[in-house]
């Protein structure tokens, strides 16, 4: 967690001053947003241990990991308090929580999603599809 305004108002070292919410050998990783101040990370492990599909849950106010569950591996999005993974069978619904699957959106593999309306799309094929979960 960096001071912003801090930095914007001559404290040039204040990035320095910050908390660091995971340490990671690797920046090209699947992450997520959960909420404003939970992020999901892929994989779990790392510098000091093997790496292991899944995903590690961050409290990055706090600077601490809260959770950690086994399985989901892809580009990930968070939304409406849930965890989306892009896997390999489809999109994966997963409740960060109880480090649950909850549901599949079989042989569809997004590119992108929109925060706003929670709506998902996937260009195949020469065309685009979309899907947006229910309320």
């Amino acid at each position: 967690m960096h001071d912003v305004a801090a930095w914007l108002h001559g404290d040039a070292h204040a990035t320095e001053h910050g908390r660091t919410p995971a340490v990671r050998d690797a920046w090209d990783l699947p992450m997520a947003w959960l909420d404003d101040r939970t992020a999901a990370l892929q994989p779990i492990g790392g510098l000091d241990r093997p790496a292991v599909p899944g995903v590690e849950v961050h409290d990055v106010a706090e600077g601490r990991r809260v959770t950690a569950f086994a399985g989901p591996a892809g580009r990930m999005w968070g939304h409406a308090g849930l965890l989306y993974v892009a896997a390999a069978a489809g999109l994966e619904i997963w409740d960060p929580t109880a480090g649950a699957r909850t549901g599949v959106v079989e042989g569809f593999a997004p590119h992108a999603h929109n925060p706003r309306t929670g709506r998902f799309a996937e260009l195949a094929d020469g065309g685009l599809r979309t899907w947006t979960p229910s309320p």
